[in-house]
Parts: structure tokens; C-alpha cells; sequence
């Protein structure tokens, strides 16, 4: 829809791409099988799409919208598992994805001391 108006033209358009992105998601996750692959959790507000190899990121931030990259996804399921949101952190920190040796947590140096 077209208004004179640009302030309503591009808030009619996000409330568009908004819906769009939500389709275009949900139909991505019920094709991935619709559940965590680890607890079985469906929640839709919970699950992730994740790239199995660890290279979601870069990937993702090749298309301009959401809703594109929900396509590329849907025309690429094997590339991709749905995991909820727990177990997809579980999954980064065991396979160290986006995180350096010098991490806390994987240096072992993690055991801080606060003076109250």
C-alpha cells in the first residue's frame, strides 16, 4: 500500500516485511522438523535456526531482509538443524563458535573476585 506520507509507507512496509519475516521463519522451522533436535522442545519462541557447520553468521549477514534469508533456507534444509535456544548456546560453546582462546571460560581463568 502506498501512502502520500513516507513516515506511514515505511512503517505500512515494516508491518509487511514484519508479517513476512514471521511466515517466512515459522515455515522454515516446521520444514527443520519443528522441534529442538536435542529436548524436543516446540516452542516457536524459543528455536533457532542453526547452520550445522557453525557458519550461520557469516551466511546470515549476506541477505539485506530476514525473510530472504528464511528462503535460502528453506531451499537449503540440509545445511541447517533447529536447535531451542539453550541447547544452540550449548552447541556455540562446545564447538568454541565466536569464541577466542583468550575467553574466560576456555582459558580456565573464570574464577573472579569482587570486593563488596
Amino acid at each position: 500500500m502506498v501512502y502520500k506520507n513516507k513516515k506511514l509507507t515505511f512503517e505500512a512496509s515494516c508491518r509487511y516485511l514484519s508479517k513476512t519475516d514471521f511466515f517466512e521463519r515459522l515455515r522454515a522451522i516446521t520444514l527443520l522438523g519443528g522441534k529442538c533436535i536435542r529436548c524436543g522442545e516446540t516452542d516457536i519462541r524459543v528455536l533457532n535456526i542453526d547452520h550445522i557447520d557453525g557458519s550461520g553468521n557469516t551466511e546470515r549477514a549476506k541477505f539485506a531482509h530476514p525473510y530472504l534469508f528464511y528462503r535460502y533456507v528453506i531451499a537449503h534444509l540440509t545445511k541447517y538443524q533447529c536447535y531451542c535456544a539453550n541447547h544452540n548456546q550449548i552447541k556455540k560453546y562446545e564447538a568454541r563458535e565466536g569464541i577466542s582462546e583468550n575467553h574466560p571460560l576456555i582459558s580456565g581463568n573464570y574464577l573472579l573476585t569482587y570486593s563488596l
